[in-house]
């Protein structure tokens, strides 16, 4: 077993409105380029888990198989993604989607000992600029979500990191 000590908070940016078949298929097609052979849940989904606007969720990768979500090789070797489904630059995810982002949140970092401050966002992480998982999704959101209240070093860590990618994009 390989180990796991992170999760890569995501969104598909794919409309809220699609059913969960043409969602997990349109999402399967366009990630045939990062996993051509298909993964031993016969899918090429880079994700571990899709959550739905309804809360259904979908375990989409095992998490002993490596997914290529990250964007950065040596994250996607311990980690797991978990993607929400809609485009949370416009959208907030909804009750149903945040009620079952926290149990999969509680249950993950259960079963792999993941502590809080690595649960990450996909722009966090990526090598290349992405706004992934949206505007709308922040550590905050992630904060409510599991009752925790980020203590000052916390919030002073984080400010300076994004400080650090605003001039790394040479937007500062």
């Amino acid at each position: 077993m390989r180990t796991i000590n992170t999760i890569v908070i995501h969104h598909s940016v794919s409309p809220q409105s699609w059913s969960v078949a043409k969602t997990i298929g349109v999402i399967d097609r366009e990630h045939v380029k990062l996993h051509p052979k298909k993964n031993s849940l016969n899918r090429h989904i880079s994700y571990h888990y899709l959550i739905f606007p309804g809360g259904h969720f979908e375990q989409t990768r095992e998490a002993k198989e490596v997914g290529w979500h990250a964007g950065n090789y040596a994250v996607n070797l311990v980690s797991l993604g978990v993607c929400l489904i809609g485009n949370f630059n416009h959208d907030t995810p909804t009750p149903e989607q945040s009620a079952t982002l926290k149990t999969l949140l509680e249950s993950l970092t259960k079963a792999f000992n993941i502590k809080h401050g690595n649960i990450k966002l996909h722009k966090e992480v990526r090598l290349a600029p992405t706004e992934c998982p949206g505007k709308n999704i922040t550590h905050a959101y992630i904060d409510s979500l599991m009752q925790k209240k980020p203590n000052v070093k916390t919030k002073l860590l984080r400010h300076l990191r994004k400080i650090k990618l605003l001039r790394a994009r040479n937007i500062l």
